[in-house]
């Protein structure tokens, strides 16, 4: 007598699997943006200092956050910076079985490149002095949302001690420049900080 055999089939397609991965890997990224002080190497007594940060979040590209760290003693000359990277291209497409395949065995884990450097504590008190943050958005509150558009979420903040301010804009392309003019000098600001951090790190 023949014995048949029932194939245990999966009830989860490649397609949601690769969609919960991704929320997951979407999650843990974020969690390291949040304190990229934490991430090896560990940035020293990083808890200690102010913060400042430029962070980019295109619809469909890789995540950067850029961050400034203040003195952690009142003899410090020269104070850290840090580059992170969520390398999406290499952790997307979770729902194609060939990619599917070619992870199978590796850990769900997002890839988040580190670049580190320092940069003059002097030249850190003066951008944060020429920052040209707007209050007008506040007026904004009363506005209508316009509809989302794909595109390029900025934002720069400050956190020094018990004051705190964030700054964030939506812009077209990859030049910053935001689709709302409030926002103008804070993203020409923004940008050329960025570079800088940028010719800093290499």
């Amino acid at each position: 007598m023949a014995t048949l055999l029932a194939l245990k089939v999966d009830p989860v397609s490649d397609q949601e699997r690769g969609g919960n991965e991704w929320r997951e890997l979407t999650r843990m990224a974020e969690e390291v943006f949040a304190r990229p002080g934490d991430r090896e190497p560990v940035i020293s007594r990083h808890l200690r200092r102010a913060r400042l940060q430029l962070e980019e979040k295109p619809s469909f590209g890789n995540f950067r956050l850029w961050v400034v760290w203040g003195p952690a003693d009142r003899t410090d000359a020269t104070v850290p910076i840090r580059r992170l990277i969520w390398r999406r291209d290499v952790d997307g497409k979770r729902g194609d079985p060939m990619a599917r395949l070619r992870r199978l065995g590796s850990d769900l884990m997002p890839t988040i490149e580190v670049a580190d450097s320092t940069t003059r504590l002097d030249e850190l008190k003066a951008w944060v002095e020429a920052v040209p943050a707007s209050s007008e958005a506040a007026r904004r509150i009363t506005d209508p949302r316009s509809i989302g558009l794909d595109g390029n979420r900025c934002s720069v903040s400050l956190e020094a001690g018990d004051s705190a301010w964030k700054h964030e804009w939506f812009a077209i392309g990859t030049d910053w420049q935001p689709t709302d003019p409030t926002y103008g000098a804070l993203a020409s600001w923004a940008m050329e900080l960025r570079d800088r951090l940028e010719a800093a790190l290499g």
